[in-house]
């Protein structure tokens, strides 16, 4: 049985890493990250299983299918600042996403609506944990990408000078 579990397992994440792949920047900290000891053990076990997440919130791709987990993680910190409701508010939306539950409400319109993840509500949960206890790195990359792609068609409106100044904050 635990046989078939972890083939299921590795089989899903084969699944959801190829769903939007393309090129690629590692999410996932290594193994030797300083902060991962500072951690919880749940998020610890969420840093091993946040590759799956990689494959859409990727700050490398080009156009992006997903935003940054920097962003999801500052967004819904400010809605749901109390571990306990952010863990339970990211898992509901991973497993169940739909517009009535989105937090950024820009990225879902330009990007649409995530598939949902059946992983195991466990796993689900470390990466929540994981998400909450993380403090990411402003996602340069994506900033980037995205001002670029926005002159390149003439969008040039108030994001996308927020993002100009992050990168001028945070970037240099």
């Amino acid at each position: 049985m635990k046989q078939l579990f972890i083939s299921s397992t590795f089989a899903l994440s084969v699944t959801l890493l190829s769903a939007c792949g393309e090129k690629t920047a590692n999410i996932t900290p290594p193994s030797n990250d300083p902060i991962l000891s500072t951690l919880t053990e749940s998020a610890q076990a969420g840093a091993k299983d946040v590759a799956v997440c990689n494959s859409c919130h990727n700050v490398a791709l080009d156009p992006p299918k997903a935003p940054p987990l920097f962003g999801v993680s500052n967004r819904y910190k400010k809605a749901f600042p109390d571990k306990e409701t952010f863990v339970a508010a990211v898992v509901d939306f991973v497993a169940h996403p739909s517009m009535d539950k989105v937090i950024m409400k820009r990225p879902a319109q330009k990007m649409g609506l995530m598939p949902p993840m059946p992983l195991p509500k466990e796993q689900l949960s470390n990466i929540a944990n994981y998400l909450y206890e993380y403090p990411f790195p402003p996602p340069c990359e994506h900033w980037k990408i995205a001002v670029k792609n926005a002159e390149k068609k003439g969008e040039v409106d108030n994001h996308i000078a927020q993002d100009k100044k992050k990168i001028q904050r945070f970037c240099q």
